[in-house]
């Protein structure tokens, strides 16, 4: 096998997207669940072992023993519809028109409800979506912080579906989070940015990769 999708992706990336250049480039996918992939010097870190760059599997607070316990069960897209169902189950009375305000974005049936619904409420002011969004950010931020903190990358790619929110909920706040977290020498070192290649960015990968192969 070439490699996991994650991995595959952050190599494109890195390569062909908009990670160029820089020395060392980390890659995060966010989506039904959160990936990572580290660059360095054009080639993919820990190739050769179990897991590498697994920032999705970081567990945030040390009294996180549970491994599921994790930024993923935070901030994925499952994370946040997760998120989102308790805080609907458990609205106070005076946060019904919230609540009735999300759920009429799924029919009212809460196992519709996506994140994709989540982030179209807090574009339209839902005080609810944007509680989740927040939280959901945070742990995030939280998990780049410390990976920037170890491996002080000039550049963090972002992908995924829950990317495509967009700039003002989604890669600002974002950023907001990981230099609340991230060690201040490293403040203002390292953009984050959205991945470039789209869909096409497995094909990339694997076809870099494949390439590498054949030079061995």
């Amino acid at each position: 096998a070439l490699g996991n999708d994650c991995d595959v992706a952050a190599l494109a990336e890195a390569r062909c997207g908009s990670g160029q250049d820089p020395e060392i480039v980390f890659f995060v996918t966010v989506g039904t669940g959160i990936g990572g992939g580290l660059v360095v010097d054009g080639k993919l870190h820990g190739r050769r072992r179990p897991a590498s760059a697994e920032i999705g599997h970081l567990r945030p607070g040390l009294e996180a023993i549970d491994p599921h316990a994790t930024v993923e069960s935070l901030a994925s897209g499952r994370g946040i519809e997760n998120r989102a169902r308790k805080i609907i189950e458990f609205a106070a009375p005076s946060e019904q028109q919230q609540k009735l305000a999300l759920l009429e974005l799924c029919e009212h049936d809460m196992q519709e409800l996506t994140a994709k619904n989540i982030a179209q409420a807090a574009i339209q002011g839902n005080e609810f979506a944007r509680r989740v969004l927040d939280g959901a950010y945070r742990a995030l931020g939280w998990g780049i912080a410390q990976a920037i903190t170890l491996l002080a990358p000039q550049v963090v790619v972002v992908g995924g579906g829950v990317s495509l929110i967009g700039d003002e909920f989604f890669f600002n706040p974002l950023r907001q989070e990981v230099k609340r977290y991230v060690f201040p020498p490293l403040v203002d070192t390292y953009k984050i940015v959205p991945a470039a290649l789209g869909e096409q960015v497995v094909v990339h990968g694997a076809l870099s990769m494949a390439a590498e192969h054949r030079s061995q």
